[in-house]
């Protein structure tokens, strides 16, 4: 390929490594890329590099103001678009209708309501829960997960190399065992991490330490909250249910909201901080509402796309 033919591509894919990033981009735009990928494998590659040198800055790729964009269709669909308002694409987005890209930027991604078995290797494996995204890296040293969005469950087997099981969540690192399971979850101000079997160890130091059965969280900056939990609470989603105990109903609906096309969405902040306990079932959308209304007794007022007030 010639040199001014691999400059070209190298350009597009920082082009649409900045665009995704943006938060503008479209349903449209997620097609196109895939589309744009796919023309060949020089493509998939500098894409993929792009994405690496945008993990390794932490920021956003710069785009002179001189470079042409992308060309690309900003309507999602007539859902959005009867709609009339600005950041219709964030919404849809939210909504689950097209990728986040936070999805589009990872390794690994699942839509809205699929779970799916990711295999590294012969010694780690990941569940990746519906809406999730994790970036994964292989050395020498072992596999790194880093979940970027959602909820994952790694599991390992016995590790003979004594090869490192890493993770990282929220900018955590997560030291995980041999044969071990462990849960990490993003949640909208933090994030928690459980042990259903196994153990691991959770900071850059080792500050704290979980066995099976104990569950690890923070939110807000406030201090780290380290419990026992029903096993259960841990990874429900594996079995098409969620089960709470003493949590906060924000974390339940974000847990719920990434199998269902729509939203939950709390009326207010007080509201998101009660503390609930149960379990749902993730098999019917419809019953989820009826759960949530019956059983943790709220009224609910529906709108656009699958779109719902609880209050």
């Amino acid at each position: 390929m010639e040199p001014t033919e691999t400059g070209r591509i190298d350009s597009e894919a920082r082009d649409w490594v900045v665009l995704l990033s943006s938060g503008e981009a479209t349903k449209a735009d997620a097609e196109a890329l895939e589309k744009w990928r796919m023309q060949s494998r020089e493509h998939e590659l500098a894409f993929r590099e792009a994405v690496r040198v945008w993990r390794l800055s932490g920021a956003v790729l710069e785009q002179p103001e001189t470079r042409k964009r992308i060309s690309r269709r900003r309507a999602i669909g007539t859902m959005v678009s009867a709609a009339g308002i600005a950041g219709s694409a964030q919404i849809a987005s939210a909504l689950g209708y097209i990728p986040t890209w936070r999805a589009l930027l990872s390794d690994y991604a699942t839509t809205t309501g699929q779970v799916a078995l990711i295999e590294f290797n012969n010694s780690v494996s990941a569940l990746l829960d519906g809406a999730s995204a994790i970036s994964v890296e292989l050395s020498e040293k072992g596999v790194a997960v880093t979940l970027t969005q959602g909820a994952v469950l790694l599991k390992t087997k016995r590790n003979p190399d004594g090869a490192e099981y890493r993770a990282r969540v929220n900018g955590t690192v997560v030291f995980v065992s041999s044969e071990s399971s462990v849960e990490l979850v993003e949640r909208r101000d933090g994030f928690s991490i459980g042990c259903l079997s196994g153990g691991a160890k959770i900071g850059p130091d080792s500050s704290f330490a979980l066995s099976a059965g104990e569950q690890f969280t923070q939110t807000g900056g406030q201090k780290p909250d380290i419990r026992r939990v029903s096993k259960e609470n841990i990874a429900g989603w594996r079995n098409g249910k969620i089960v709470f105990q003493d949590t906060r109903l924000i974390d339940v609906v974000y847990d719920l909201n990434r199998h269902r096309k729509g939203r939950f969405a709390l009326a207010s902040n007080q509201l998101a901080e009660r503390r609930v306990s149960g379990s749902i079932s993730l098999t019917d959308s419809t019953q989820m509402e009826k759960t949530l209304s019956v059983g943790l007794g709220l009224r609910s007022t529906p709108g656009i796309g699958g779109f719902v007030i609880l209050y």
